[in-house]
C-alpha cells in the first residue's frame, strides 16, 4: 500500500468549515477512485494545522488519480482557507490495520 499525506495551514476561523468540506466531499470522492483504501484528517485546531492521510492500494493507484486531476480538485476545494499552499510527502505504508 501506498500513503500520501498533504499538510496545510488553515485560517484558524475556517478549520472547521475545512474539515466538514473533507468529511462531506472529499472523503465521498476518494471512495469512487481505484485504488483507493482510506483517508484521515488529522487537525490541530488551535494551530490551523491540517494534515490529509490517504491510503491507496498502490503507487500506480495513487498515481492515476493524481494524473486524473482528482488531486488537484480536492485541494481546490479548501484552497481558499490555506494560508500557504500545502506540502506533500509519499510513503510506502508498512503496516497497516
Amino acid at each position: 500500500m501506498y500513503a500520501r499525506f498533504i499538510t496545510a495551514s488553515v485560517r484558524p476561523d475556517q478549520v472547521e468549515a475545512a474539515i466538514a468540506i473533507y468529511q462531506d466531499s472529499i472523503i465521498p470522492a476518494a471512495r469512487q477512485q481505484p485504488g483507493f483504501v482510506s483517508a484521515m484528517l488529522l487537525t490541530d485546531r488551535s494551530l490551523g494545522r491540517a494534515t490529509s492521510v490517504t491510503i491507496w492500494k498502490d503507487e500506480a493507484s495513487r498515481a492515476a488519480a493524481d494524473a486524473s486531476g482528482f488531486l488537484r480538485e480536492q485541494i481546490g476545494k479548501l484552497a481558499p482557507m490555506f494560508l500557504a499552499a500545502p506540502t506533500r510527502e509519499l510513503l510506502d505504508v508498512a503496516a497497516h490495520s
